[in-house]
């Protein structure tokens, strides 16, 4: 398809050409008419230039997506975590991060993707409108600071593992959790898994045990697990097995962890 390019703003497109822009912000594009000497009003020149294709929207006010020559047309890059990517350009003391699956599969511990992707954010923090309409979104506290795995914050094995104990029910499919939970466990870095379950409630424990006990036995004897009365693994209803050991009412789990160990090791 072709893109006309206005000639007063073709040192602009050039620039961008040559940087390998993905992202560029209004300030940004503001720097490149500067520095190319156009006088042209800023607004008009990104109303023309998003007119013309070269501009894409990314859901993210005052953030746009570059598409180059080489996309022969406004083509988008098709990164699935472009629009967190920009929120985080436009606010970066937003504290989110892609969480549960969609870390896990980009961690490379599963082998598809979830049919939406998940990203976390902090719980005192609003959530942009952006991330809601393209991930889903949940709330947690991590403590351990974000992997960076193509230019985005992603939750280590580590925390992901506190996670899915802290929230069973953020998760979306847990078959698909289970698929990678042996090479997760594998993967936690123990000392960061200590450090996301410090000061976490008894309950949060107690479901880590019950998750991680069958991968790695010896590990859970350093976890201090109280026991504190039953405790659910899920939401209250639909009881599918309970584990007298953690005092685990389980509701969720398609198969228990015990036996995606035993799958595991066959």
């Amino acid at each position: 398809m072709t893109r006309p390019i206005p000639a007063q703003y073709a040192p602009v497109v050039e620039a961008l050409e040559l940087d390998a822009a993905v992202l560029v912000t209004n300030e940004s594009l503001r720097r490149h008419l500067h520095d190319a000497a156009v006088g042209s009003d800023p607004t008009v020149a990104i109303h023309r230039l998003a007119a013309h294709g070269w501009l894409l929207p990314t859901g993210v006010r005052g953030v746009w997506e570059f598409a180059p020559g080489s996309h022969a047309g406004p083509v988008s890059h098709g990164h699935p975590f472009l629009t967190l990517e920009a929120q985080l350009l436009a606010t970066p003391e937003l504290s989110a991060r892609v969480a549960l699956e969609s870390a896990m599969w980009l961690a490379g511990l599963i082998d598809r993707a979830p049919a939406r992707h998940v990203v976390s954010v902090e719980k005192s923090v609003r959530v942009p409108t952006a991330l809601t309409r393209a991930y889903d979104v949940v709330r947690f506290d991590a403590v351990c600071p974000a992997d960076r795995v193509g230019g985005v914050p992603v939750s280590s094995p580590a925390t992901v593992l506190a996670h899915l104990a802290t929230s069973p029910t953020a998760v979306a499919n847990w078959g698909l959790v289970l698929d990678g939970l042996a090479d997760l466990v594998d993967r936690a870095d123990r000392e960061a898994v200590l450090a996301e379950l410090q000061g976490r409630s008894n309950a949060a424990r107690a479901r880590f045990a019950y998750l991680v006990a069958p991968f790695d036995p010896d590990f859970i004897e350093s976890i201090d697990v109280v026991d504190s009365g039953v405790v659910w693994f899920g939401p209250r209803k639909g009881v599918r097995r309970s584990d007298s050991r953690w005092n685990i009412v389980d509701t969720v789990l398609p198969v228990s962890p015990t036996e995606a160990a035993r799958t595991e090791r066959r």
